[in-house]
């Protein structure tokens, strides 16, 4: 929106936004970034590789066009409900 901006910056949980139009709703995002002992001492990753046996799995499968029985917990789940053999490895 035009001539929006923060006019206090975050104290106590807490900002002020002024500008803009009368009446407009606003959204907004704070991000946080950490710098606590652990990631000063051992940095942070954002991202890591899946470990071997989870390669080619997902979290919602169907969300991609692909099949249940892709979903990561899939064979857990059908073993759970005594549909699925236990996978011997």
């Amino acid at each position: 929106m035009p001539n929006l901006h923060d006019a206090t910056t975050i104290r106590d949980n807490q900002f002020r936004i002024s500008g803009g139009a009368p009446g407009e709703q606003v959204s907004w995002e704070v991000i946080a970034r950490r710098y606590d002992a652990w990631v000063r001492d051992k940095g942070f990753l954002t991202e890591k590789d899946k470990p071997e046996q989870e390669r080619g799995t997902y979290i919602y499968p169907e969300g991609f066009g692909k099949e249940k029985e892709l979903q990561k917990v899939y064979q857990h789940i059908q073993q759970a409900r005594g549909s699925v053999a236990p996978t011997v490895k």
